[in-house]
């Protein structure tokens, strides 16, 4: 697929792009993605080095077990680690729920406005608007931090998914917005089984010609198909996470959001060295079975 960011087209039918993550809050779950704000800009040259093209800005973690950030707080370390990065034109995005921290993202310099729960603020929604940036929707019952005491029963988990994001982009399409990409939100509130079955329907998103983000890098549910319980801990998660978005590229994904930058570049450039690679439509159903056969599945 070809997409722009800041008037530059990529091309992601060879190869995916890669988003890094860099948290400024101090109980995220995955310690090697946090950063002070004196070390963010050194920590983001880094992860561009190691083969990023996105910097993914977080100031409140969305987990469970997360402690609150006062909202002062957090527009101020978004203020200025994200300035600070656009000065050296590297390009980054906000990943937040609240519209002010959006909003003060995209006037330090932010591209992209990554919205945990779909753009549902209509005043998130007018900030991308007004500032012409792009939005990145990802699907999530209930609210961050409480995702998980919200009905997880899915009728068809596959539909649901696909329908919301179908919905949020016609939306924001209706507001003018027409630079949008999607994320189905592997992990948030979604048992095991349920996100193998999202898993199963990536190729399905190539329908809405949108660009794709995977963000299952390091979540518990893939501790818990290699049978570690639900943690976010344990190195065996780096293997999880490569094979997963390596096969999730292959189905169709443009973008992988990822702590392990350089690990993961590394894969990509080992697959793309071997050859005759790419999420081909035509070629999916080969894969699709390849790895169903893999998994057993």
């Amino acid at each position: 697929m070809k997409f722009y960011i800041n008037n530059k087209q990529y091309e992601t039918s060879e190869k995916p792009l890669i988003m890094g993550i860099l948290n400024l809050s101090m109980d995220s779950p995955i310690a090697s993605s946090i950063s002070s704000v004196d070390k963010a800009v050194q920590r983001s040259h880094q992860l561009i080095e190691d083969g990023a093209t996105i910097i993914d800005i977080g100031g409140d973690s969305t987990s469970s077990m997360a402690d609150n950030i006062p909202l002062e707080k957090e527009l101020l370390l978004i203020e200025k680690v994200v300035s600070q990065l656009h000065d050296e034109k590297i390009i980054t995005s906000i990943d937040t729920w609240k519209y002010q921290v959006a909003e003060v993202a995209v006037n330090a310099g932010a591209s992209i406005v990554n919205d945990v729960t779909g753009f549902r603020d209509p005043k998130m929604v007018q900030v991308v608007k007004e500032n012409s940036k792009i939005a990145l929707a990802m699907h999530m019952r209930g609210e961050p931090k409480q995702h998980y005491e919200v009905d997880q029963n899915y009728q068809s988990i596959q539909n649901e998914v696909f329908d919301y994001l179908k919905q949020q982009n016609a939306m924001l399409n209706d507001y003018g917005i027409n630079d949008v990409w999607i994320d189905p939100g592997f992990g948030f509130g979604k048992s095991a089984k349920d996100n193998i079955a999202l898993f199963h329907s990536i190729a399905n998103y190539k329908k809405l010609k949108l660009p794709v983000v995977i963000s299952a890098s390091r979540k518990g549910f893939l501790a818990e198909l290699i049978g570690m319980g639900n943690t976010q801990k344990g190195d065996e998660l780096l293997e999880a996470t490569m094979l997963f978005n390596i096969l999730s590229f292959l189905l169709g994904a443009d973008i992988l959001r990822v702590h392990d930058v350089k690990k993961m570049n590394t894969t990509i450039e080992t697959l793309h060295g071997l050859g005759g690679y790419q999420h081909d439509p035509a070629k999916q159903s080969d894969y699709y079975g390849a790895l169903k056969q893999l998994f057993q599945l």
